[in-house]
């Protein structure tokens, strides 16, 4: 069960102020909205990528592995779920929003208390980016770059 290298994608969408929403709030409000956006995400990314992802859920939010660069698909399916999620958020959860980041980059799989995980500065460029997105995507130059044909998977 020795860890492999890989280059890959990486998403990670999290709620902005999760914290102070879910304050006071019962478990199962709590439980229903995390239910909401992980049936989302796993929709979204479930239309093209058919089981070829990893994903793990955070807490409030998700991180998202691909190890084929589709970056057209991958992509889209970003932006579909930050608009998805968004809806759910509009009404009375619009004090919340979400933010994706997006890279591609080396990232290490290793299994770790008891299943996979990755880890690799793709993976922290990641969540780094998603802080700074409001309903809405930010990506690294190389992955816009990829996006517009230019540079190479």
């Amino acid at each position: 069960m020795g860890g492999r290298t890989i280059t890959g994608l990486t998403a990670f969408f999290d709620l902005r102020s999760f914290t102070l929403w879910s304050k006071g709030k019962q478990a199962n409000e709590i439980q229903s909205l995390i239910e909401k956006l992980e049936c989302t995400l796993q929709a979204v990314f479930g239309r093209d990528f058919k089981g070829s992802l990893f994903f793990k859920w955070t807490g409030d939010g998700a991180m998202i592995v691909c190890e084929e660069i589709q970056i057209q698909k991958f992509f889209r399916a970003c932006c579909r779920g930050v608009i998805e999620i968004s809806r759910i958020l509009r009404g009375d959860l619009e004090s919340l929003a979400v933010g994706c980041g997006i890279t591609k980059g080396k990232v290490t799989q290793l299994f770790m208390f008891g299943r996979y995980d990755y880890v690799g500065d793709a993976i922290n460029e990641a969540s780094k980016l998603q802080q700074f997105a409001w309903n809405e995507v930010c990506l690294t130059l190389e992955v816009h770059d990829l996006l517009l044909g230019k540079g190479s998977p």
